[in-house]
């Protein structure tokens, strides 16, 4: 089958979900059939998923951090043109690079959007008025900040 017969899948080494788009939606409309037929299939679900944590919990924060780890060099690549740095000191380990509001309010923006900031600027197309900065740049810029009220 042509690589046009599946879906794209982000996850997936070649980018591609191992069903094909047709065998995807009859599992999509046999699994609907069930969930219709079991009303408490939702809680049960819930439940499942939970015990699946709980008794993985090990190899999932493994594969949380290393998801994490993931978007975050993508961000930073994305913002750094492709040449992850520090855009005053080009300080280049990554450990030590973050996203800086480039025109301040950083504070509330986390707070509309929650702590996720990596992955919000991936969902909006990264957006403007952000740069990549190393963490000694990040507090130099603060202090120069207070030092000019």
């Amino acid at each position: 089958m042509p690589i046009s017969d599946y879906y794209k899948h982000p996850t997936h080494k070649d980018g591609h979900d191992s069903k094909c788009k047709e065998c995807q939606k009859q599992y999509q409309k046999d699994h609907r059939a069930l969930q219709l037929q079991n009303p408490t299939w939702a809680q049960e679900d819930k439940e499942k998923r939970k015990e699946y944590r709980v008794s993985n919990n090990e190899r999932f924060n493994y594969l949380l951090r290393r998801w994490r780890k993931n978007v975050k060099e993508e961000v930073l690549a994305a913002y750094c043109n492709g040449h992850v740095q520090c855009a005053r000191c080009k300080f280049s380990d990554p450990r030590a690079l973050t996203i800086d509001h480039i025109h301040g309010g950083g504070t509330r923006h986390r707070k509309e959007i929650g702590n996720h900031l990596h992955e919000w600027l991936r969902a909006n197309d990264y957006p403007p008025g952000f740069q990549v900065l190393c963490m000694n740049c990040q507090f130099i810029k603060e202090h120069e900040k207070k030092e000019g009220k």
